[in-house]
């Protein structure tokens, strides 16, 4: 899953002619979005559950759980479904940020590819 977003989010960069680092920008975006979900999902938990993953999120090195240690919380559906959301909220943020100062070209380019992208069937 994280291969194909960030596939995607590579073409809109490219579209939009980003001049940073590109994978840096990806991986940051996706990673945010990773946060945020477990966010809002740590706060559906009971207080006791709170305070657990929130220490276990401070003694990882990363500030991050692993996929089993998600799953012993919350089905995976339904982190899925969060992530899903945050990300889609997070981009869609993105593109209206960028939109005002994107050339007519680029705001026709950016429209061709996800007008492909509707019409190309997804493997889930």
């Amino acid at each position: 899953m994280k291969e194909e977003i960030k596939s995607i989010l590579k073409q809109v960069l490219a579209k939009v002619q980003y001049q940073g680092d590109v994978d840096k920008f990806c991986d940051s975006f996706i990673e945010d979005c990773h946060v945020e979900a477990l966010a809002v999902l740590v706060e559906s938990l009971p207080e006791n559950e709170q305070a657990e993953v929130m220490s276990k999120l401070k003694n990882s090195s990363q500030n991050n759980l692993t996929q089993a240690e998600i799953e012993k919380y919350f089905p995976p559906d339904e982190y899925k479904n969060v992530f899903s959301e945050t990300l889609k909220n997070a981009f869609n943020d993105y593109l209206e940020e960028i939109t005002p100062d994107l050339t007519e070209e680029q705001d026709k380019e950016l429209e061709a590819l996800f007008q492909t992208m509707q019409n190309t069937p997804t493997v889930s």
